[in-house]
């Protein structure tokens, strides 16, 4: 059997329900991406700008609105390390990609989530950051039998502390 796991999901913020809760600095900000598709050339030029600028200066300007429970998880230095590379990495060939994903976040996907037909397990944090609750919470309740896990005070980087949960649990539902 095939089953799917979503893990602090970026959801569809073209929906009216879930754009009307989201912040006012998301909604400029996709507002902007959504309406004025060089606004997406713009961020993705200044990423990429302070990645080479400094080692480790974009994720520590990322970090500090970070929730505690995420800036706890930041403090091990392996995961500081890993996840200053992966940014690097993501942008060493250029930011093409981050043009090319932030205007789809931003407008309709094209399907509904009724219409999934495998089994869903979520797990989102209340306390995310990156990708608000109200995300997390749209898709639950609109994905067919999802089980869905919201984690209280856990930020975007849970994930990192607990492969194994999601993996066990994955498991488990591909197997029924």
């Amino acid at each position: 059997m095939i089953a799917a796991a979503l893990v602090n999901g970026m959801g569809p913020q073209a929906e009216p329900e879930v754009w009307r809760k989201l912040s006012t600095l998301y909604r400029v900000n996709f507002g902007l991406i959504r309406r004025v598709p060089v606004f997406a050339r713009v961020a993705a030029a200044l990423m990429r700008r302070s990645v080479n600028s400094e080692k480790g200066f974009l994720l520590r300007r990322l970090a500090v609105r970070l929730p505690a429970e995420d800036q706890r998880i930041m403090e091990h230095s392996r995961m500081e390390a890993e996840l200053n590379e992966a940014i690097v990495e993501s942008l060493r060939l250029g930011s093409s990609g981050t043009i090319q994903d932030l205007p789809v976040f931003a407008r309709p996907w094209g399907f509904r989530f009724e219409e999934v037909s495998v089994p869903v397990l979520l797990w989102h944090g209340t306390e995310d950051a990156h990708t608000p609750i109200v995300m997390g919470r749209f898709v639950a309740e609109r994905i067919p039998g999802c089980q869905a896990t919201f984690l209280e005070g856990a930020g975007h980087l849970w994930l990192f502390e607990n492969f194994d949960t999601v993996f066990d649990a994955l498991t488990k539902q591909a197997v029924v």
